[in-house]
């Protein structure tokens, strides 16, 4: 035997379903636990993006074959008592577009390291295009690459040797970021 629904049962259940679907699809955002709260476990600080302001950094671009010379670059900058934030820093799970975007608009400086490959990578351009638009871009070259090899939109500003560290060092102070020692 089939139980019938009057016309307005059928609305009220279609109704309910609709909102309920609308709602499921709404995002979410996640709070972290104030201070008269637990203390927050890793699977809390896990599951958003959002970092807490630790200051004044420096993001680093490069192509993934430059990967060991980036990380001497970083090391060095690190040395020097400068915060850096690289796509090393992802964890898994993080989305890695929307991070790297993250990272980017809240660095004081973004660095690209240009090479041939990261002279080829969309991915590098696209964030020294961030970094140029924000007023926050320096330029450092790996290698012997040619002032020619630099993508077109670059070109114009001073790009130092990724070698030079007291160089690297004056073109962050020159962005506003301050270092231990030039």
């Amino acid at each position: 035997m089939a139980i019938r629904k009057s016309p307005e049962a059928l609305e009220a259940a279609a109704k309910l379903s609709r909102d309920s679907m609308l709602e499921a699809a709404k995002p979410k955002r996640l709070t972290l636990p104030t201070s008269s709260s637990a203390a927050p476990t890793r699977s809390m600080r896990l599951a958003t993006t959002e970092t807490p302001d630790r200051g004044p950094f420096v993001f680093v671009a490069y192509a993934r074959e430059d990967a060991s010379p980036a990380a001497q670059v970083v090391a060095a900058l690190r040395a020097h008592g400068i915060r850096v934030e690289w796509d090393q820093d992802l964890l898994g799970g993080q989305h890695f577009r929307l991070r790297l975007g993250e990272m980017i608009s809240k660095a004081t400086v973004v660095m690209v390291l240009w090479s041939q490959y990261s002279t080829c990578s969309d991915f590098v351009i696209d964030e020294a295009e961030a970094g140029k638009s924000a007023g926050k871009l320096v330029t450092c070259r790996l290698g012997d690459l040619e002032a020619c090899a630099i993508p077109f939109g670059f070109r114009q500003l001073h790009c130092v040797s990724a070698d030079d560290t007291p160089a690297i060092l004056a073109a962050l102070a020159g962005c506003g970021l301050e270092t231990t020692s030039i």
